[in-house]
């Protein structure tokens, strides 16, 4: 009896800790909700037709993939082949460019990490298919035009739609060089949100550079909008994490606006925010496979 009676609380603390973790999460989900749909409702504010206002979240870390679409949107063009790269695409679960590949878009993905490549592979079934190309590299000003080289032989184009750059480190160094031999019609970059405009910073390129998690890592927005000469900058995600940039050529659409009107500052706790059951690699899988 007194075995059964120990199970019995065992069970009924377990269900209470359970109880206690989800009503936890749901305040939190609650919150950050709250404070997202307040940052959207100021952005809209300042500027009817913003970019950050339209910002949501299906496979990006935060708001990318909404930014992107209401981009996308104001650059369609009947008929051409939609393409994308993305440097830096981590496992796949969250990144710039899952969703758009689940929308029909040609994308080639590149990352460093052997364990994040691997975990794509199983999860997918391989790392070639007609609409995903995915390679694992340490991408550095050396081999990333060869690397282009390989996607814009794989997408049969040298301007995607789309180029996503997030290597934490030298990204600033990487995309002047990529941008040699690379046309996007946009860039998205991530950039460091700790020092807002006018300030002009970017890390020393070191070819072996590793972040080590502090505020030494990338590039100011500043730094960004001085270098991309042929680019403007059309907004910045409500977390403070990438910058989106169109090509000079394409942006009669969007307005003119500074970089300290568009700067948005760190909001990292954003990347919280769930929408819908956590995210897997399985629709993508069916999709790529066809």
């Amino acid at each position: 009896m007194r075995k059964a009676l120990g199970l019995l609380f065992d069970r009924l603390a377990h269900r209470a800790m359970r109880g206690s973790v989800a009503l936890g999460e749901l305040s939190l989900q609650t919150q950050l909700s709250s404070e997202w749909a307040r940052l959207r409702a100021e952005a809209r504010m300042r500027e009817p037709q913003s970019l950050a206002a339209a910002g949501y979240k299906v496979y990006s870390q935060f708001d990318e993939d909404g930014i992107l679409a209401a981009i996308l949107a104001r650059l369609d063009t009947p008929h051409r082949p939609k393409t994308c790269v993305e440097i830096g695409c981590s496992d796949g679960l969250e990144n710039i460019t899952h969703w758009l590949i689940l929308q029909g878009f040609r994308g080639a993905w590149f990352d460093a990490s052997s364990a994040c490549i691997a975990a794509i592979e199983q999860a997918l079934g391989g790392l070639d298919f007609p609409f995903l190309r995915v390679r694992q590299a340490f991408v550095d000003v050396k081999n990333v035009v060869d690397l282009f080289a390989e996607a814009r032989a794989f997408l049969r184009t040298d301007d995607p739609d789309v180029l996503a750059v997030d290597i934490d480190g030298n990204d600033l160094a990487v995309v002047k060089v990529l941008l040699t031999v690379a046309q996007p019609r946009v860039l998205v970059v991530e950039y460091n949100a700790k020092f807002p405009p006018p300030v002009c910073l970017a890390i020393d390129y070191t070819p072996e550079f590793r972040w080590h998690e502090d505020d030494y890592q990338g590039a100011s927005l500043m730094a960004w909008c001085e270098s991309l000469l042929g680019y403007q900058l059309v907004a910045c995600s409500l977390g403070g994490v990438n910058a989106f940039f169109v090509r000079q050529d394409l942006a009669g659409n969007f307005p003119t606006s500074t970089p300290a009107d568009l700067f948005e500052p760190p909001r990292y706790h954003l990347a919280r925010i769930r929408t819908g059951h956590a995210p897997t690699l399985t629709w993508l899988r069916q999709v790529v496979r066809r």
